[in-house]
C-alpha cells in the first residue's frame, strides 16, 4: 500500500524582500492587509448635507426642508455666502463622477435661488470621487454617505 504524501495549504504571507548590504533602495511598499469590516466614514451631518441616490441629482423631500433651513439663514444674513461641495462614491470613471457631482451642485444651487438666495451668496465646488478618503466603499451606506452635496458656509 502506497500513501501519497500528505499536503497542507500554506498560509497567505506578504513578500518580504531584502537587500545586500549598502545597496541604495527604495521605500519597499507593503501589501494592504484586508480588513475584515469596512472602515467607518463618519457620518455626515443631515443639516448640512443633501442626500442623493445613486446616480441621481434629483432632491428629495428630506432635502427640500434642509434647503429651506438653509435659504432661510442666507436670506437673513445677506452677506453669507455658502460653498456647495459636490461628491459621488467612488464608483464609475472620474468624467462620470465630476459629472454627477456638477449636475448634483446645479440642482441646490436651483433649488437656493428658488428659494429667495442671491446667486451672489453661491459658490460650487463639483469635486467628484477625487476628494474621496483612499479607502474604497464597499456597503450601501458608505456609499450614500458620498452621494451628497456639503453646504459649507464661508468663513
Amino acid at each position: 500500500m502506497t500513501t501519497a504524501p500528505l499536503q497542507v495549504p500554506l498560509a497567505k504571507t506578504p513578500e518580504v524582500r531584502f537587500a545586500p548590504p549598502g545597496l541604495k533602495t527604495s521605500k519597499t511598499l507593503v501589501p494592504p492587509v484586508p480588513h475584515e469590516t469596512e472602515p467607518e466614514d463618519p457620518k455626515p451631518d443631515p443639516a448640512n448635507n443633501v442626500f442623493f441616490s445613486f446616480a441621481s441629482a434629483e432632491i428629495s423631500v428630506q432635502a427640500r426642508a434642509t434647503l429651506q433651513s438653509v435659504a432661510a439663514t442666507l436670506n437673513e444674513h445677506r452677506r453669507e455666502t455658502v460653498i456647495l461641495v459636490g461628491g459621488t462614491d467612488d464608483l464609475g470613471s472620474r468624467e462620470l463622477c465630476v459629472a454627477i457631482s456638477s449636475k448634483r451642485t446645479d440642482a441646490v444651487e436651483a433649488e437656493l435661488l428658488k428659494l429667495g438666495v442671491r446667486p451672489s451668496q453661491i459658490r460650487k465646488r463639483p469635486r467628484g470621487c477625487e476628494a474621496v478618503s483612499r479607502q474604497s466603499c464597499r456597503s450601501e451606506t458608505c456609499r450614500h454617505r458620498r452621494q451628497r452635496v456639503e453646504i459649507r458656509f464661508a468663513k
